[in-house]
C-alpha cells in the first residue's frame, strides 16, 4: 500500500521572546509534514507523532535541546539558558522509534546541518528551515565525504525544498545547488534515492548509507518486524554471456542460503552456484533471452539490470568429424 514518506518541515520561531541573555537564541517552531509518497509500514502516527527532535553540535557531539512533536505533528523547541558558538556546526535530527518503540524494530532519523552566525541560524534550505530527504541526503554526504571537502558554509542556502529536479534520474522533490559545494548533483541523488529506500524499508538512512568504492550504497539490514529487507543489485560480471555460462552478482542483502534466492534473467530461473550476501555466482538458464535480470529474496524483488544473452560460439558444440 502507498503510503506518505516522511518530510519534516521545521520553520524557526516568530514568537516575542522575554528580555535577558539567557532568550538571546530564538526558539524552534515547526511540525512533522509527510509529503512524498513511498511503500512503508510505517504510518504518520507512527513516525510523525510524539518524534523526538534534537539540536546536537556537530563538534562535541552532544545533544544542546530536545522536544518531541505533540499529535498534529508540530513541536516548539525551547533554547533557553544557553548560547551556540559562532561558526560551529550543528545537526537539527528527528528520530522515531517505529513500531511503537518495540524491541527489535529499528527507528528513523533525518536531519539538516547549519551554523550560528551574527545573532542568527543559517541552514541548508532556503525561506524556510526545513528537514526532507534532501537534506538527510546532503548531511549523510557531508559526514562521508569530510567537511574538508565539503565545508558546511558552502552548503548553507543551497537546498530549495518543494522545487523538484529532474535533470538526473530518478528525480528529486527538492533541488540541490550543487556548483562549489563540492558536492556533485550525481551524488545528491544516488544519494537522496538512498535514503528514501532506506526510509521505505523502515530502516534509518543514516545508519544504513556507506560509502561502496566511488558511489554509496545501503548495507545490510533489517526491516520492521525482522522482516528481511530487499536486496540492492549493483553489478553483473560478465554483463554479457551464451546460456550455460557462470556470472557473478554483486550487491547487498542476497540470502545467506542459496535456496533462499531466485535469479530470473526475464522470466527464467537460473540456477545457484553458490551465495553469501553481497555475491551470487548463477549459471546462465537455457532458453534465457536478453533484458531485465533481477534478485528475489524474501525480502523482495531487486531493481532490473540489463543483461544480454549472446550466442553460444560453434567452438563450444565439441567432438570430431572425419570424413567418409
Amino acid at each position: 500500500m502507498r503510503r506518505a514518506m516522511m518530510l519534516l518541515i521545521v520553520g524557526l520561531g516568530g514568537c516575542a521572546l522575554p528580555p535577558g541573555p539567557e532568550t538571546a537564541v530564538p526558539d524552534l517552531v515547526g511540525r512533522v509534514d509527510f509529503g512524498a509518497t513511498r511503500t512503508s509500514q510505517a504510518t504518520l502516527d507512527e513516525v510523525g507523532v510524539a518524534a523526538t527532535v534534537t539540536l546536537i553540535s556537530a563538534v562535541t557531539n552532544r545533544s544542546v535541546a530536545s522536544t518531541i512533536t505533540d499529535p498534529t505533528g508540530r513541536f516548539f523547541l525551547t533554547l533557553r539558558n544557553w548560547k551556540p558558538t559562532a561558526g560551529e556546526v550543528y545537526y537539527l535530527e528527528a528520530i522515531k522509534g517505529l513500531s511503537e518503540n518495540l524491541a527489535g524494530n529499528s527507528a528513523a532519523r533525518v536531519r539538516t546541518m547549519g551554523r550560528w552566525n551574527a545573532g542568527a541560524w543559517e541552514f541548508m534550505t532556503q525561506k524556510e528551515l526545513s528537514i526532507t530527504s534532501g537534506t538527510t541526503a546532503i548531511a549523510v554526504l557531508t559526514s562521508h565525504l569530510g567537511t574538508a571537502s565539503v565545508p558546511v558554509t558552502g552548503l548553507i542556502g543551497k537546498m530549495i525544498v518543494g522545487q523538484s529536479d529532474d535533470s538526473l534520474m530518478p528525480a528529486t522533490a527538492d533541488t540541490f545547488l550543487h556548483a562549489g559545494t563540492g558536492i556533485t548533483n550525481a551524488q545528491f541523488h544516488k544519494v537522496h534515492e538512498l535514503v528514501e529506500q532506506a526510509i521505505a524499508a523502515d530502516t534509518d538512512p543514516v545508519d544504513r548509507i556507506v560509502p561502496l568504492g566511488e558511489t554509496f550504497v545501503l548495507k545490510a539490514g533489517m526491516g520492521v518486524g525482522g522482516y528481511v529487507v530487499a536486496p540492492t543489485l549493483h553489478a553483473v560480471v560478465p554483463q554479457a554471456a551464451p546460456p550455460g555460462s557462470l556470472v557473478t552478482l554483486y550487491g547487498l542483502d542476497f540470502a545467506g542460503a542459496k535456496q533462499d534466492n531466485a535469479v530470473y534473467f526475464g522470466n527464467r530461473l537460473a540456477s545457484i552456484i553458490s551465495s553469501d550476501p553481497q555475491q551470487l555466482v548463477v549459471q546462465v538458464p537455457a532458453g534465457a533471452t536478453s533484458g531485465n535480470l533481477t534478485v528475489r529474496t524474501g525480502g523482495g524483488t531487486s531493481a532490473a539490470l540489463p543483461f544480454t544473452v549472446t550466442a553460444i560460439a560453434a567452438t563450444d558444440v565439441g567432438g570430431t568429424f572425419s570424413p567418409r
